[in-house]
């Protein structure tokens, strides 16, 4: 039995960040237009108000959309904040983004690095027999939303689990590569 513990970015809908640039957007124009009209001690009130509401929303939105994970495996199931124990005999697809994982000899760090765009953050999703899916989003070189090491524990809470597939449906052959049942495209299925 392990245990693993990680952050994560939520795939839920990004509505807090709409609501905090909008409000701010807003709040700044109402400011802006204070300050034409009226008194320049109100503007400068309600400019002060607008970045505090602001600084408010971005707290909370980040709160919202970072999450934490804790991971209970054993032999035959694990089990996740999120979701009950999920058999691992139910598990009937997993895709990882196995062309965009420098750990799996993907080279998208350098040329991220060399350019003045952000690093990606990678889409692992497992599906059950029962429909339900379970996703989670990290960046492998750390983020916003989790660091280098929270990725590091999620690999190896992502090698488990495979190998421990790979044993219930082919225990005739032991590999030692990382994620042996994955197909070229990062994809399993039953």
């Amino acid at each position: 039995m392990n245990e693993y513990y990680f952050n994560y970015k939520s795939s839920g809908p990004d509505k807090p960040g709409v609501i905090l640039y909008f409000t701010f957007i807003m709040s700044l124009s109402a400011s802006l237009l204070l300050c034409v009209l009226a008194n320049g001690l109100l503007a400068i009130f309600s400019f002060l108000i607008a970045i505090i509401l602001f600084i408010n929303l971005r707290k909370r939105m980040h709160h919202k959309i970072r999450q934490k994970e804790h991971i209970i495996t054993s032999e035959n199931d694990f089990s996740c904040i999120r979701s009950r124990k999920i058999a691992y005999r139910n598990i009937i697809h997993i895709h990882v983004p196995v062309e965009e994982i420098g750990a799996l000899g993907s080279d998208i760090y350098e040329r991220y690095k060399n350019s003045d765009i952000d690093l990606p953050y990678l889409n692992f999703t497992i599906t059950m027999s029962s429909g339900e899916k379970i996703e989670w989003i990290l960046n492998e070189w750390g983020g916003f939303y989790n660091s280098k090491k929270d990725f590091e524990t999620f690999f190896i809470f992502l090698v488990e689990i495979t190998t421990k597939i790979h044993q219930l449906y082919d225990t005739g052959h032991i590999e030692s590569r990382y994620l042996k049942i994955l197909d070229q495209n990062g994809d399993w299925n039953l």
